[in-house]
C-alpha cells in the first residue's frame, strides 16, 4: 500500500456530542444546489462537519467540502459538496448550529464568526472593491502558500490527529514564508489563516497535485523537510503513520523531480 493510500485510509471521527439523524430529509429550499458554483480559492479545499437545522426544524449532521460563500442581503449561503448526499448542496449559514473538524471532532467555533471574513470577501468582490478587505493579506498568503501547507497538513493529519501544537507550528511557518514573499500578516490575518489551516484535509488527488507543484519549487523544499519533522514531533510522540507520510512525501517529490527533462535535446 502506497503512502497516500495509508494517509487517506483513516476513518472520520464525528464528535460524540453531536447526536443528530445523519439521513434527515433535505431542506427543499436551502439544500438543493441549482447550479454548479465557481469555487472561491480561499474556501476551496475546506472540509468541515456541520450540524444543520432546516426550515422545518429537522436536524442533521453533514460533512461538506466547501466551494464558495454567497452573501445576500438577508442571509448568507455556503455552496459545497455534501459527502452524505454525494452531490452539490447549498446550506444557509444561520441554520448551521455547530461547526467541527470531522476527522478530529474539534469544535471550530461560532459559524457566523468563523465565516465573517468570507462574507466580507463575497460582498466586496460583488462590489469589485476586494482590495479594500482588511483580510486581504490572509487571502494573499493562502493563495501563495496553499500547496506548501497541504504537504505539511498531510504529515500532521497522518495519525488521525491535528493538535493545537501542530496547527500553531504551521501558522508560524506560514507567517515566516509570507514575510519572505513580502506579505506581512497582522493579527486579524493570522486568525483567518489559522482557521483556514484547521479546515484543510487534502484529498488524494489534491495531495498529488500539490506534490507535483512543489517538486518544481526548490525555494520551498528545504523548509518543507525541516518543518515536516518538527510537526511530526509536535505532539510529543512520533507515530509510525507520520514517519511513513514524511518519507513518502520526500520520495514522491524526489521521484517527480527526477522525471523532469534533463535538457531540451533529450
Amino acid at each position: 500500500m502506497g503512502f497516500l493510500s495509508i494517509l487517506f485510509s483513516r476513518l472520520d471521527k464525528a464528535p460524540p456530542s453531536l447526536d443528530f439523524a445523519a439521513d434527515a430529509a433535505d431542506d427543499p429550499v436551502d439544500m438543493s444546489a441549482r447550479e454548479q458554483a465557481d469555487p472561491d480559492f480561499a474556501l476551496a479545499g475546506m472540509r468541515v462537519g456541520i450540524a444543520y437545522k432546516d426550515e422545518r426544524g429537522l436536524r442533521s449532521k453533514r460533512v461538506i467540502r466547501l466551494r464558495r460563500l454567497d452573501a445576500g442581503e438577508y442571509a448568507s449561503y455556503l455552496r459545497a459538496f455534501c459527502e452524505l448526499r454525494k452531490d452539490e448542496r447549498t446550506f444557509r449559514l444561520d441554520r448551521i448550529d455547530t461547526l467541527y473538524d470531522p476527522s478530529t471532532g474539534e469544535i471550530l467555533g461560532d459559524p457566523d464568526k468563523f465565516f465573517s471574513p468570507y462574507i466580507e470577501k463575497s460582498l466586496l468582490e460583488e462590489e469589485r472593491t476586494a482590495e479594500k478587505s482588511r483580510f486581504r493579506r490572509a487571502w494573499a498568503a493562502i493563495d501563495a502558500l496553499r500547496d506548501e501547507l497541504a504537504i505539511l497538513i498531510l504529515v500532521a493529519r497522518a495519525d488521525g490527529r491535528f493538535v493545537r501544537a501542530e496547527q500553531n507550528m504551521m501558522l508560524k511557518y506560514a507567517s515566516e514564508r509570507a514575510k519572505e514573499l513580502a506579505i506581512e500578516l497582522n493579527d486579524e490575518a493570522q486568525v483567518v489563516l489559522l482557521n483556514w489551516i484547521k479546515t484543510q484535509d487534502p484529498s488524494e488527488p489534491e495531495a498529488r497535485i500539490a506534490i507535483q507543484k512543489l517538486a518544481r519549487r526548490t525555494d520551498a523544499l528545504e523548509s518543507i523537510w525541516e518543518v515536516s519533522e518538527l510537526i511530526a514531533e509536535a505532539d510529543g510522540k512520533v507515530r509510525e503513520q507520520e514517519v511513513t507520510a514524511f518519507r513518502g512525501i520526500r520520495a514522491a517529490i524526489e521521484s517527480i523531480a527526477s522525471e523532469e527533462p534533463q535538457s531540451a535535446g533529450n
